[in-house]
Order: C-alpha cells, then structure tokens, then sequence
C-alpha cells in the first residue's frame, strides 16, 4: 500500500519558487494572466452565442482590433479595450493591487540620452521650426521609452 501525497509530505520546493530563484517568475505569470483574462472572455463569449463580429460590433471596433486584443501574443493590450470588452458581454474586469512574497527585483535597462540639435549662433530658429524639433525629441524619447518597458517585459 503506497502513502499518499499528504501523508508522505512536501518534497522539495514548488515550481513557483524555482521560477522565483531563477528570476523568471515574472515573465512567466505576466503573460499568463492576460492569457487567463481573454480564456473568460473567449468563454463568456461562446455561453452567450456572440460571435467575434457581434462582440466587436458591441464594442464599437473592427473584428481585426478585437483579434489583436484576443490574441495571446500580444502584449501591447491596454486596460480599457479589455474593460470595453467585458462590458460588451456583461461583466466587470477586477484589477487588483497585491503585496509581492518576496523582494521585488527591477530591471530596466538604460535610456538613451537624445541631446538637442545645436543653435545657431547667427539667426534664432523659426517657432515652426522649433516645434517640430521638439517633436521629434518627444517621439523619439517616447519610442525609447517604449523600447525600454518592452525590453523590461522580455527580460
């Protein structure tokens, strides 16, 4: 007669923990939580008969927009387009703030530093002119930026 698990007690550590020690742990739960979110949403979906063109016709957007927010590779997925979703088949989505079990680890590589274009010293630049540099500054910062937080999600 073989014991059982409860009876033979815990041997080792959880996967969890593993994933933890080898600083995985956060990639790995991140995606699959938004996995979890579009499984209900995909169930809730097929228990009430909507089809993809009702649910986007509900939620006021094209049936590609709604592929893209449903796909699992996807990870550029905002909060809202996953409330308007929900919404549309009568639910709520419930975010929640939760303390970590252990020391949060931060990586975030470095920002590129973007200098301005240098002044002329005989004519002041036009305020067309310097409104569009700054654009191009701020989207470039911006891009950085959103290279920097994709980076972070991958590591």
């Amino acid at each position: 007669m073989s014991k059982t698990k409860a009876a033979r007690g815990r041997i080792g550590s959880s996967f969890e923990d593993f994933l933890k020690e080898t600083g995985d742990y956060d990639a790995v739960t991140k995606p699959a939580l938004k996995d979890v979110v579009v499984w209900q949403l995909e169930q809730a979906r097929e228990e009430q008969g909507v089809t993809k063109a009702a649910l986007a016709a509900r939620m006021k957007t094209s049936r590609s927009q709604l592929n893209r927010l449903l796909d699992p590779k996807n990870d550029d997925v905002t909060l809202a387009a996953l409330e308007r979703a929900a919404a549309a088949l009568g639910h709520g989505l419930r975010l929640e703030l939760v303390k970590p079990p252990g020391p949060v680890r931060v990586k975030a590589p470095a920002l590129k530093t973007i200098k301005p274009a240098a002044k002329s010293p005989t004519a002041p630049p036009k305020p067309a002119t310097a409104a569009k540099s700054s654009k191009r500054v701020g989207s470039r910062l911006a891009g950085s930026v959103r290279a920097a937080v994709r980076a972070a999600k991958k590591a």
